[in-house]
Order: C-alpha cells, then structure tokens, then sequence
C-alpha cells in the first residue's frame, strides 16, 4: 500500500517540466499544426484563438475570419 507521505517524499507528484518548457512545447505543436494545415490544402477552419502564434507563415492561404 503506497501512503501519500511516500509520494510526497519521493518527488512523484512534482511536474517534470516547467512552464516554460511546456510553453515552448505548446507553441512547436501548434506550428506543426499549422504546417499540416498548409500541406492538406488550407481547407476546412484553423483555429488559433490563445495560440502563442505572432505570425502567420506566408505559404498560408487565409479567407473569412
């Protein structure tokens, strides 16, 4: 039977990566996505509201909103 003060002890529920890791992480996924957005033909919608996106990439074709 494992007890919470263990876990606590052996650092189990502390996060592996800081913020700004993941942050940095978040915004490679989100050009990925992008990237695959472009190369299946700019189709459908792209949604990028609370991205950390600052720049559209100029391959991108964008219509509407």
């Amino acid at each position: 039977m494992i007890k919470l003060t263990d876990l606590l002890e052996n650092d189990i529920l502390k996060p592996r990566r800081s913020p700004e890791e993941r942050q940095k992480n978040y915004k490679i996924a989100t050009q990925k996505r992008i990237q695959k957005y472009i190369k299946d033909g700019s189709k459908g919608d792209l949604d990028l509201s609370g991205t950390p996106i600052k720049k559209l990439p100029d391959n991108l074709k964008v219509s509407g909103d």
